[in-house]
């Protein structure tokens, strides 16, 4: 194998595994998403009346589970109609998220299920919660659910109420086709920017690009995350109410931290506009840093939630601050990404304006924008703009890299051997020995060139020399060796110490042997000791094998 094989091989070999990985990972969520789509359920939205309580005691009533956003303090009495098509589902279990609600589930007017009284009690907030009911079998009649509000504007409706076997019910999640999609996809997305990162420091297209990489998947972990929480999905890993909200919050801090730090490591000549991200940067983490302490050191104190609204701020002002870096410097990004980005910032923050101001927007309009299978959707969007546009950067620049070494292959390779050639030894070999205390050269010279070009012909001629560049190859495989060919019928072979030389200048001749092909050796070491320069060892090497070719020469006579 010659030198540009090798270099080719070595170039696609990062190509080939992360297509290989990422064509697995997508076969694989195809098939869990096929297994999951299957599993029995019935959904109970058509079944739903609600009724609210407000704080002066005045109750109001929707023949739906969709109604007004709810105010801190209101009570809502959800009451579900079961089917008769719930006594065929056995060991039945009913299955509901809330947001920050003390809750309290009844069968036919007996109490089976309570949540968040304790919490409350003591102050703490009961954030995301997956409910799992239990049923008895052939249920009948009504079950109703209490909701205590106690945040302002977090609830615009009670969807996906869904009664499922108990043995199936832990993936109430990822129940509808529409979570298991969005779920499969951010995994596969985390998957593919870690595959993206590793692929750029495999090939090494250059430190900013790998360090991007780095950022981008730490920015797909976080948003995986937030929207596994988002979305409930999180439930599926872990029933705990109270890890599951957290860990949301934290990705919700970590979400612009990495995405920045993703910005301005891309940034060389941003000039003002770095300083401002910058800034930006340590507020986010600044502010990370405060709502970890206060919620793990502060008693009675949940520091994400106490900081959310300041982190709902400064994220509009990061999302405002980007979509005028991108119109300013439309350079920094690919177009798809720039479109992506703005649809995406703009639908964010639409969404961060509903959760702060809920009773000015519209109820249509914050229904719409609230709705847990859009909103991820808007997400992946924005996600797989920005692996697009990331990945074909990153391969632009794996194919540059691939252009220059075949560039430098071809500069430094000799065409005819296949060996390193003279330019290659001078400008990298000989910098790198003039900084090493032992080598050894071993100076060959291929005998009767001219004799054969004379009287075979200069195709004979040039056999001859692939004879000798073949062997010289043979002889410096798995010994540490290089060979090159330093200019006409002359070659060199470095190697560390005498010993080393010696071993290949052995398995060279054994080579030639097999060629009836001959040639003059001489070597020389450079001492740890000695100031001789590179030239020097290898001016004492030919002159070493200009003293062989006169034995050659002279045994040829005396034979004669």
């Amino acid at each position: 194998m010659n030198e540009e094989d090798r270099i080719k091989n070595s170039s696609y070999m990062p190509v080939r595994i992360m297509t290989w990985i990422v064509l697995i990972a997508i076969i694989f969520c195809i098939f869990i998403g096929f297994g999951i789509k299957g599993i029995p359920r019935l959904s109970m939205e058509d079944c739903i009346k609600t009724d609210i309580t407000a704080l002066d005691g005045s109750v109001e009533h929707y023949d739906s589970n969709h109604f007004r956003l709810p105010k801190k303090g209101e009570s809502l009495l959800f009451t579900l109609t079961i089917p008769e098509e719930a006594s065929s589902i056995d060991s039945p279990v009913l299955c509901f998220f809330n947001y920050n609600s003390v809750i309290t589930v009844k069968y036919n007017g007996e109490i089976i299920y309570k949540h968040g009284q304790e919490k409350n009690a003591k102050g703490y907030t009961t954030g995301h919660t997956m409910i799992r009911t239990a049923l008895p079998n052939h249920p009948t009649g009504t079950v109703t659910i209490t909701f205590l509000q106690q945040e302002d504007n977090t609830l615009a409706d009670f969807t996906n109420v869904i009664l499922m076997p108990a043995q199936y019910s832990w993936l109430y999640p990822v129940a509808d086709f529409s979570s298991q999609i969005s779920l499969l996809l951010f995994v596969v997305f985390a998957v593919v920017s870690f595959e993206i990162a590793i692929f750029n420091t495999v090939i090494n297209t250059g430190k900013t690009s790998a360090i991007q990489g780095f950022f981008l998947s730490l920015f797909c972990v976080a948003m995986t995350i937030w929207a596994m929480g988002y979305t409930g999905t999180m439930f599926v890993l872990t029933n705990d109410d109270t890890l599951s909200p957290y860990i949301e919050y934290m990705a919700t801090y970590l979400l612009p931290i990495w995405f920045n730090a993703y910005l301005l490591t891309g940034a060389s000549s941003y000039g003002w506009r770095k300083k401002v991200g910058i800034v930006l940067e340590v507020f986010y983490v600044g502010l990370f840093s405060i709502a970890t302490i206060v919620h793990f050191f502060a008693p009675h104190h949940d520091g994400y939630l106490v900081f959310l609204q300041m982190d709902y701020i400064v994220l509009m002002l990061g999302g405002l601050f980007f979509i005028f870096l991108v119109f300013h410097d439309r350079t920094s990004v690919g177009k798809v990404f720039r479109i992506g980005m703005i649809i995406m910032l703009l639908l964010a923050m639409l969404e961060v304006l509903v959760a702060m101001m809920g009773k000015i927007i519209p109820e249509a309009v914050s229904k719409t924008i609230t709705t847990q299978a859009v909103t991820p959707a808007l997400v992946l969007v924005f996600q797989a703009a920005l692996l697009a546009d990331y990945g074909s950067r990153a391969y632009r620049s794996f194919l540059e890299k691939e252009e220059v070494e075949r560039l430098e292959m071809l500069a430094y390779t000799d065409i005819l051997t296949g060996l390193r050639n003279r330019a290659s030894f001078d400008d990298k070999e000989a910098a790198l020995l003039s900084k090493s205390n032992n080598y050894a050269i071993a100076f060959i010279d291929a005998d009767g060139l001219k004799a054969t070009n004379d009287r075979f012909g200069h195709d004979a001629g040039d056999r001859l020399l692939k004879n000798v560049g073949s062997a010289i190859w043979k002889g410096c495989k798995d010994t540490h060796c290089k060979g090159y060919r330093y200019g006409g019928d002359e070659f060199l072979i470095v190697g560390v110490d005498e010993e080393n030389i010696s071993s290949a200048v052995q398995r060279m001749h054994d080579a030639l042997a097999e060629t009836n092909t001959s040639v003059s050796v001489g070597t020389a070491c450079h001492d740890r000791a000695s100031d001789e320069t590179v030239s020097d060892v290898i001016h004492r090497a030919d002159s070493a094998m200009y003293a062989e070719k006169q034995k050659h020469h002279k045994r040829r006579e005396d034979t004669v």
